[in-house]
C-alpha cells in the first residue's frame, strides 16, 4: 500500500509540475488553504491532477495514522515520510535545524556535545546575556492597580462536545479552580444546555438552564462573569443579547475566554463577543489577525492559570515519558518515534491518543500522569503553518517534569529554550533527545526544577489573575458582603 501510494503520489506531483507543495489544515482541504495549489483554475487537466494529488496527499497521511493506530510504526513511518516529502517538510524526518541544538548522526556524537551546548546555554542565563522571554519584559506584564474584585462567576462546559459520553473540560480546572485556590471567591454554572450551539442545543433545556443561571446570578451577584467564548451564540442558548441583558441587569465586567485563538476563522468569533464583552481572554501571544478584529483593543493576551492543587511537584516519577492527548496534525508521526526511543531503552511510559471519550482519564488523574513522569512530551503543530501553546506546556512546566515541545515561536513568548524547556525539530532529534535525558537524569531535574521556579515566579495562578482582573475591571468597587446560599467555590 505505502509503495503504491508513494508511486501515485510522485506522479500526481510530477502532472502538475512541482514538488514543494505546503499542506495545511487537514489533508483534504490542505491544498486548498496553502495558495500553492488551486483546483479552482480553469485548465480542466490541470484542476484534475489538483484534485488527483489532494486526493493521494489524503490517502497518503490517512493511511500513516491508520498505520500508527494499528502499532505498525514501520509502515506509518514510511507513509508519513512520503506525506512529508509531498508536502515539502521532508527535513522534519532528520534534517531540521535551526535552533542550535548539535546535530548528530548517531547517540555517541550527540551526547558529549548536547551537554556541552546545556552547559553554555545555562551559563548564559545565569549571567543574564539571555533576555527574559517577551511577555515578562511587556509593561503591562505587572497587575496595575485596579478596583478589587469580591466575587467571580464562571460559565464554562463540564464536558468536551457537552454530554458526558466524553472527557470532562479542563476548562474548569484551568479558570474555575485556579481562581478558587488563588484566594478568589468564585462560583461557576455547567452551561453544557446553553454552550456550543452548532452541538445542536435541546431548546427546552436551554430555556431552562437560561433562567436557572439567571437566578444563580440574582443570589451571587458577582463583579465579573467569565464566560467560554470559543463560538459564536445563535438563537438557542447563550448569545450576545442574552450576556448583554446580564450586563445590564447585575452591572457586571464581561471576561469571554476564547483560549489559544489559532487561526484566523476566531475573527468571526470575536467581533461576534467583542460588541458586548469587556474583554476576550485568550492564552497566545499577540497575532496580526488579532489586531484585525472589530475591537482589537479588547482582545487581550495572558499565560493560562494553572490549578496548583493538581500540578506540583511529585517525586513518585513512575513514568519516564508520557503523553495523553488527542489526535492532531502530525501527531502520530512524532509518537511513533517517541515510542520507537522508548521501547528500544525499556522506558516505562504513558502514552495515548485518544479520542475524548469517557474513558480517558479524569482531569484529577490526567494531573497525576503529568506529575508523576520525568518527561512530558508536547506537539504544538495545528497544521504545516499553525503552531500554538498549549495547555499541557503549561501543566508540565508546573510539575518540576522536563518538557520536549515541538519547536514553535509562541512558547518562546513565555519561556526560554534549553533553559525551561527542550525543542526538537525533527524525528531522529527527539529519539536523541528521549535517549540524552533517560541516560542522563541530572540533566532533566535540573531543567524542570528551573522551569517550576520559573512559573512559581512569574505564572503563579494569583498573579495571573491579579493582572487581568485588574485590566478587565478597573473601576469595580469591592461590594458589600451577601449571604448566599451557594457556597463558595460551588460548581452547579
Amino acid at each position: 500500500m505505502s509503495g503504491y501510494l508513494a508511486r501515485a503520489c510522485r506522479y500526481a506531483l510530477r502532472r502538475i509540475g512541482g514538488r514543494d507543495l505546503l499542506a495545511v489544515s487537514t489533508p483534504a482541504n490542505a491544498l486548498h488553504e496553502s495558495g500553492r495549489l488551486d483546483t479552482g483554475r480553469t485548465n480542466p487537466e490541470a484542476k484534475a491532477s489538483s484534485v488527483a494529488l489532494e486526493r493521494v496527499l489524503s490517502a497518503l497521511y490517512s493511511s500513516g495514522v491508520r498505520a500508527f493506530a494499528e502499532g505498525k510504526l514501520d509502515a506509518a513511518d514510511a507513509l508519513f515520510a512520503c506525506y512529508l516529502e509531498a508536502t515539502g517538510q521532508p527535513d522534519l524526518v532528520k534534517d531540521r535545524a535551526t535552533t542550535g541544538c548539535p546535530h548528530a548522526p548517531d547517540y555517541e556524537n550527540f551526547e558529549p556535545r548536547f551537554r556541552e551546548f546545556l552547559a553554555v546555554q545555562r551559563e548564559a542565563w545565569r549571567s543574564g546575556n539571555v533576555p527574559l522571554p517577551e511577555f515578562l519584559r511587556r509593561p503591562d506584564h505587572v497587575a496595575t492597580a485596579g478596583g478589587a474584585v469580591n466575587r467571580l462567576f464562571f460559565i464554562l462546559p463540564q464536558y468536551i462536545f457537552n454530554n458526558d459520553r466524553h472527557i470532562e473540560c479542563h476548562m474548569k480546572d484551568h479558570l474555575f479552580d485556579s481562581a478558587v485556590n488563588a484566594g478568589l471567591e468564585a462560583y461557576c454554572f455547567f452551561g453544557d444546555n446553553i454552550l456550543y450551539p452548532r452541538l445542536g442545543l435541546d431548546p427546552a433545556k436551554a430555556t431552562a438552564d437560561l433562567a436557572r443561571l439567571r437566578a444563580q446570578l440574582s443570589m451571587v451577584r458577582p463583579d465579573v462573569i467569565v464566560f467560554d467564548a470559543n463560538f459564536a451564540g445563535e438563537e438557542v442558548g447563550l448569545n450576545a443579547d442574552f450576556v448583554r441583558g446580564l450586563k445590564e441587569e447585575f452591572g457586571v465586567r464581561l471576561i469571554g475566554f476564547m483560549g489559544d485563538v489559532w487561526g484566523t476563522h476566531w475573527i468571526e468569533i470575536a467581533n461576534y463577543w467583542s460588541a458586548v464583552a469587556d474583554m476576550l481572554l485568550y492564552n497566545a501571544p499577540d497575532r496580526p489577525f488579532v489586531r484585525a478584529c472589530s475591537f482589537s483593543e479588547k482582545m487581550y493576551s495572558s499565560p493560562y492559570p494553572v490549578n496548583s492543587r493538581y500540578y506540583f511537584k511529585d517525586h513518585d516519577n513512575r513514568f519516564d515519558l508520557s503523553f495523553l492527548g488527542s489526535h492532531a496534525y502530525l501527531r502520530p508521526f512524532w509518537l511513533g518515534h517517541a515510542i520507537r526511543a522508548a521501547s528500544r531503552l525499556d522506558l516505562k511510559t504513558n502514552i495515548r491518543e485518544h479520542e475524548r471519550t469517557c474513558d480517558c482519564p479524569s482531569v484529577e488523574q490526567y494531573a497525576e500522569i503529568i506529575r508523576r513522569s520525568r518527561v512530558g512530551l508536547n506537539f504544538s503543530s495545528r497544521d504545516a503553518r499553525s503552531k500554538i501553546i498549549t495547555g499541557r506546556v503549561w501543566e508540565v512546566l508546573h510539575t518540576g517534569s522536563l518538557l520536549l515541545e515541538e519547536d514553535n515561536e509562541e512558547i518562546k513568548y513565555y519561556f526560554t529554550p534549553f533553559i525551561h524547556y527542550v525543542p526538537f525539530e525533527n524525528a531522529a532529534q527527539l529519539e536523541l533527545l528521549i535517549e540524552f535525558f533517560h541516560k542522563n537524569p541530572n540533566e532533566a531535574e535540573k531543567i524542570g526544577q528551573c522551569a517550576a521556579a520559573f512559573c512559581a515566579e512569574h505564572y503563579s495562578a494569583a498573579s495571573i489573575w491579579n493582572r487581568v482582573l485588574s485590566a478587565a475591571a478597573p473601576s469595580v468597587f469591592r461590594k458589600e458582603k451577601i449571604n448566599v446560599s451557594l457556597g463558595a467555590g460551588s460548581a452547579v
